[in-house]
């Protein structure tokens, strides 16, 4: 099977293998490390890299292009962002002992290829942010991307902002990171090369 195509479905079947299993919504980590193994098991090499992120809709996009031009432009009513991994501010609810300020993300160097598999995470239905589970962007070179994600139906104008966090490694000590995920990921490879998920 070729990379792309290893690729194309792990970004179809992962999502799918999760929604089924009793995990939570909001698992970047564990999200990353799995989808990582799976390439593994494919010869695919992937590194994780922690990002801030943003996602908005069309009606935030507008009001970014327009505040370049006029700063005291004011956001819309239609527009709508979500952000994960923002630098910490005073009055900032503390974390609880299992969460982690960022989101993670795989890189896959060979193919300068960004995968975010927990891309669902920013899915804001009611806000006009309608997220697919997972997503995929090119990344050649440097700090940050900016990519358009969708441009028909219902995620037409998605754009999303991934910006490297490198410092930001505790995620290296979280459950989602070091414990046993065999189980999903022998279920994700068995999707892969079946094409769908088995019991």
């Amino acid at each position: 099977m070729t990379p792309s195509k290893v690729i194309n479905r792990l970004l179809h079947w992962q999502p799918e293998v999760f929604s089924v299993t009793p995990l939570v919504r909001e698992r970047c980590v564990l999200a990353t490390r799995v989808g990582i193994d799976v390439l593994a098991r494919f010869g695919i090499a992937a590194e994780p890299r922690p990002v801030i992120a943003g996602v908005w809709n069309a009606g935030y996009e507008r009001f970014r292009l327009a505040r370049e031009q006029d700063p005291d432009t004011p956001v819309p009513d239609d527009g709508w962002s979500v952000w994960a991994g923002l630098p910490r501010e005073p009055g900032d609810r503390p974390l609880g002992p299992k969460q982690w300020n960022g989101h993670l993300v795989i890189y896959v160097p060979a193919r300068q290829l960004m995968l975010d598999m927990d891309f669902q995470a920013f899915d804001r239905p009611a806000k006009g942010l309608h997220v697919p589970p997972a997503f995929a962007a090119l990344w050649p070179s440097g700090s940050q991307i900016i990519a358009r994600v969708l441009t028909a139906g219902i995620h037409a104008g998605l754009h999303a902002h991934y910006r490297r966090n490198d410092d930001n490694t505790a995620f290296r000590t979280a459950p989602d990171w070091t414990q046993d995920r065999d189980v999903l990921v022998d279920a994700v490879e068995r999707a892969i090369r079946k094409g769908g998920p088995i019991p």
